[in-house]
């Protein structure tokens, strides 16, 4: 291995163990060989007052007409970039992304925004999507205003195609095929593409990498960290069908990688389930924990049977058994 440290631009996918492995690759690269983490326009939707931005966040922020960083030459580049904003820093063989089972991220997702504190949310702005998680899991899936955080994101990250993936409504069912295949495509070009799911992922990501990794776990939004301010079931029938509708697309891409990066793991339709079961009990008993908190103002333990797991019994059953 060489004394240098590697070349690589993480495209970090919201909620897909992305802070653990920037944790995991920055061990490896003194601070001055690692680039400004940043965001990139695909993680705003159709928003645009980037003058509202804190300058610290405006200065993080890689819009398409910004100049190139000068840090872009620093080895190591992280971030909630799309693939096409970090192709601007680093070349597609260089780039590295992880998927996580959409559905079990899109419920990740809601419950880290449902619990950040209100004022880490003063540096963005007039973008204030990520408060519409507080109002509860439905309404956040239905407000087309945030259809570019709940929507098939791991395609939307990986594709610029304005035709096909609008900014402020969700992809239309008839182009899921489409927008997946285009993602599949995207991938072929990236140095190194992983699933959260798979037990060798330190490893892969390391044999690649020429880095000796250690697993981390880091940022796991946990019962109790902060309140949650809606109550009652969240994962009704109804609600469970909007969170299918809203990963279609992504389900597409991550079971064609779990058959292509998988293979002994079976199925991919039932592994995929399972992850998702697994997601679903356990955002159950955050949400339990946190009302039990909420009505008895101390801290409990999380529930022994939390609302939200028997709501869709039978269609949880039936993926368990797959």
């Amino acid at each position: 291995m060489s004394d240098s440290p590697p070349r690589i631009g993480f495209v970090h996918i919201p909620k897909t163990a992305g802070m653990s492995v920037r944790a995991a690759l920055q061990h490896h690269y003194p601070e001055g060989e690692v680039g400004v983490t940043r965001f990139d326009d695909r993680l705003f939707g159709a928003f645009t007052a980037y003058d509202t931005f804190a300058p610290s966040l405006r200065a993080e922020t890689l819009l398409p007409g910004d100049p190139t960083p000068a840090d872009a030459a620093r080895p190591l580049q992280l971030g909630h970039l799309s693939l096409q904003g970090m192709c601007r820093l680093v070349p597609a063989e260089r780039v590295v992304t992880f998927l996580r089972e959409p559905r079990a991220r899109l419920l990740s997702h809601h419950l880290y925004w449902a619990v950040r504190p209100a004022d880490q949310n003063d540096a963005f702005g007039d973008y204030q999507v990520q408060r519409l998680a507080t109002g509860g899991l439905e309404g956040f899936l239905t407000a087309d205003a945030a259809a570019h955080q709940h929507d098939n994101l791991q395609c939307r990250m990986l594709v610029d195609e304005p035709r096909l993936i609008p900014r402020d409504r969700p992809i239309d069912p008839a182009h899921h095929a489409e927008v997946a295949a285009m993602a599949l495509a995207a991938l072929e070009h990236l140095g190194h593409v992983g699933l959260v799911e798979d037990p060798a992922m330190w490893t892969r990501l390391g044999a690649w990498a020429g880095l000796s990794l250690a697993p981390v776990r880091t940022n796991v939004t946990e019962a109790g960290e902060q309140p949650i301010r809606f109550g009652g079931p969240q994962l009704t029938p109804d609600v469970v069908a909007i969170v299918e509708a809203r990963s279609a697309a992504d389900l597409l891409l991550y079971r064609a990688m779990v058959a292509r990066l998988l293979p002994r793991a079976g199925d991919p339709v039932a592994f995929a389930d399972r992850q998702f079961v697994a997601q679903v009990e356990r955002y159950g008993r955050v949400v339990a924990t946190a009302e039990a908190t909420r009505a008895t103002r101390a801290a409990a333990a999380p529930a022994d049977d939390p609302a939200e797991v028997p709501v869709a019994t039978a269609r949880l059953a039936r993926w368990r058994r797959r």
